[in-house]
This record gives structure tokens, sequence and C-alpha cells, in this order.
């Protein structure tokens, strides 16, 4: 797996007022793979069966590595599906 990783592009972007030309104000807000990840880890984490200590260093490394793995699959599924739903809508076309 030694592709490179999508970020999935960016949630809740913003653009700020602060005199600079347009689009030059823009902040991209958080990665959609750092979002998903962060909500995942937020369910590993409330999970007693998954968490275990989950302060103990060893443990909150593993448990934020499955967050970003989870993230990573979510982001590649959504890829796919709408690559499959384009098809399919191309392919009843016309």
């Amino acid at each position: 797996m030694n592709e490179p990783i999508s970020s999935g592009g960016y949630v809740f972007p913003r653009q700020l007022d602060d005199g600079l030309p347009k689009g030059m104000g823009m902040n991209p807000g958080i990665t959609r793979r750092d979002w998903l990840a962060g909500l995942a880890m937020g369910g590993l984490v409330a999970s007693p069966s998954s968490a275990g200590d989950s302060m103990h260093p060893k443990t909150a490394l593993e448990i934020a590595r499955s967050a970003y793995h989870l993230a990573d699959l979510m982001i590649r599924l959504s890829n796919e599906e709408a690559a499959d739903i384009e098809a399919h809508a191309l392919s009843h076309a016309g």
C-alpha cells in the first residue's frame, strides 16, 4: 500500500474577508481525511472494547492509526461509489 493517500479535499472551507484579492483569503479548513479520522477516533476512544487504556502512548498510537485507516477506507469507498454512480448514469444517458 505505497500509493499516495488522498486527503479527500476539504470540509468546512470559508472565505476570509481580509481585503485580499478574490480567492487569496481562502481558509481551506480541515481535510476530509483528518475530519473523518477525528470522528472515527472519537468512536474508538468511546468504545471500551477498542479503547483499552487510551492514554497509554502505544494504545493511543494504535487508535490514531486505526482512525486514519478507517478514514482512508471511507474516502476510497466514496470515490469508488462516485465513479460507479457516474458510470451508471453515463451508461443510461441518451
